[in-house]
């Protein structure tokens, strides 16, 4: 088996590496494909994923909690809008948050904020230095079948 954050061959007698792999440096990134059943419109979004562009985004969100401290998506969104300088969809804060989220560069608070505009509760957002989880990979879909958190 293959380490999806460092790229390391993990032996049988050594299942864990993932708990001491933090997946920061020489990272690669599990292989992003859309799902065989998902539209047209996911496939080609995928072939035209950037993943230097990606990695911008990632360091630019967790550099905004950084310097703004604890955000939910909707403060997030203004702040990114506000500040990201190159051209980009609506939902690249998302997506970047997602990523740092996944790579344990920040973590849910245990708190929510209202969305002021739809009413609804958002999780509230901070910046970490956690090791990353592991997240499996359905070899037939691509789904994330689990994330889970490594121990402190």
């Amino acid at each position: 088996m293959i380490c999806q954050y460092c790229g390391e061959e993990i032996r049988g007698d050594d299942l864990l590496h993932v708990l001491h792999c933090d997946g920061r440096q020489g990272a690669v990134e599990a292989e992003l494909h859309a799902r065989q059943s998902d539209p047209s419109t996911s496939h080609a979004a995928m072939a035209a994923y950037d993943k230097d562009r990606m990695a911008n985004a990632v360091a630019f969100v967790v550099d905004l909690y950084r310097r703004h401290g604890q955000m939910a998506d909707y403060q997030l969104q203004q702040r990114f809008r506000e500040e990201w300088t190159a051209p980009c969809c609506d939902h690249l804060y998302r997506q970047a948050r997602s990523s740092a989220r996944d790579k344990g560069l920040i973590r849910d608070t245990g708190t929510t904020a209202v969305n002021p505009e739809t009413k609804r509760q958002q999780i509230v957002w901070e910046r970490c230095d956690e090791p990353a989880p592991h997240i499996a990979r359905c070899p037939t879909c691509g789904g994330l079948t689990r994330r889970i958190l490594a121990p402190h």
